[in-house]
C-alpha cells in the first residue's frame, strides 16, 4: 500500500486477478444456466414477447421459422447451495460453494462482437476503458515499472476475432491498458535487440555527451531584493531590419531638420549659429 501514489477509498485486499474470457466456448444454457422451461417448450416457435421485435442476425435472418431449443445435456444439483451444473462440468461442480455465479447480467447485442466488447468495456462501440483498465485505475498497482496488467491469447486459435480494443484504456491515461504477451520469440515488441546487435556491442557503444548546463543565475540569498520576474530578466530586443529604416517622407510636409529630431535618451538641441 506504501507504493501506491494513491489509495482508493478502502484498502484494496486482492494482490492479483486472473481473468478468463472464453471467446468462442459452450454456451451458459449448457454449462451452468440451467432452463428446464426451454427443454419443456422445445421445437416450439419462439413468442413474439421475447423477441419483442429485435432484429435478426445474419445467421438466422433468412431461417423461416425461429424454434425454441433446450440444452442436449443433463443438469443437477451439487453443493451445500444447491447450484445447477450440466453433466460437462463434474469437475467443476465439485467446488460448486466456492464458486459464485452472476445470472443477473444481460445484453441487447445479437452480433458476437458487439457482445463481446460490451462483456469487456461496457458498451457495444468500441473506445470505452477495458475491464482491466478500470480495475487499475480504481485499485491502483504495487509496482511502478510492470505493465498494469497482462494479456494472454491462444495460440492459432480460429473464430472470434479478439481486437485491442478489448483491454485498451478509452479515454484513461495510456497507463492503464493492458499489453499483450504475443506468442513467439518476441512476447512483447521492441524490447529485445535488433538482428544482428548483441548485448556487447551496446556496451561498447560510446557514451553521447550531455550538452553543457546554463549557469545557475546568481543567487540573491542575503538580498532583501526580490528577483526580478522572468519576463523583466532580459532587456535585448532583436528587431526587423526594415524597422531600422528611416521613414520615407509624406508628400506636402517639410522634413524636420536633422538638429530638431529627437534622440533616444537626448533633449533637443538647440538651433545650430550661423
Amino acid at each position: 500500500a506504501a507504493a501506491l501514489p494513491s489509495l482508493p477509498h478502502f484498502t484494496p485486499k486482492a494482490k492479483r486477478i486472473i481473468y478468463l474470457f472464453q471467446s468462442g466456448g459452450p454456451s451458459q444454457l449448457d454449462l451452468y444456466d440451467y432452463k428446464p422451461l426451454l427443454n419443456q417448450r422445445h421445437g416450439e416457435q419462439l413468442p413474439d414477447s421475447v423477441r419483442g421485435g429485435q432484429r435478426l442476425t445474419g445467421m438466422s435472418g433468412n431461417q423461416s421459422s425461429i424454434p425454441i431449443a433446450g440444452s442436449p445435456f443433463k443438469f443437477s444439483q451439487h453443493g451445500r447451495s444447491g447450484a445447477w451444473y450440466s453433466e460437462l462440468l463434474p469437475h467443476t461442480a465439485k467446488i460448486a460453494d466456492d464458486l459464485c455465479i452472476i445470472r443477473s447480467m444481460h445484453t441487447e447485442s445479437i452480433n458476437h462482437g458487439p457482445g463481446v466488447t460490451f462483456m469487456q468495456t461496457g458498451s457495444q462501440i468500441p473506445g470505452r476503458p477495458s475491464f482491466g483498465s478500470w480495475l487499475d485505475y480504481g485499485l491502483g498497482s504495487a509496482n511502478a515499472n510492470l505493465p498494469s496488467f497482462v494479456v494472454l491469447i491462444t495460440k492459432d486459435k480460429k473464430g472470434q476475432p479478439l481486437m485491442s480494443h478489448l483491454w485498451g484504456a478509452g479515454f484513461l491515461p495510456a497507463k492503464h491498458q493492458g499489453v499483450r504477451f504475443r506468442s513467439g520469440a518476441d512476447p512483447v515488441l521492441y524490447l529485445n535487440n535488433p538482428a544482428g546487435v548483441s548485448p556487447e556491442k551496446i556496451s561498447h557503444r560510446p557514451s553521447i555527451p550531455s550538452p553543457p548546463q546554463k549557469p545557475a543565475p546568481p543567487s540573491t540569498r542575503g538580498s532583501s531584493r526580490p528577483p526580478a520576474p522572468p519576463h523583466r530578466r532580459t532587456r535585448a530586443r532583436i528587431e526587423p531590419p526594415h524597422l531600422h529604416r528611416p521613414a520615407p517622407p509624406l508628400a506636402g510636409c517639410r522634413q524636420t531638420p536633422p538638429a530638431r529630431r529627437l534622440t533616444p535618451n537626448r533633449d533637443i538641441r538647440p538651433p545650430a549659429a550661423p
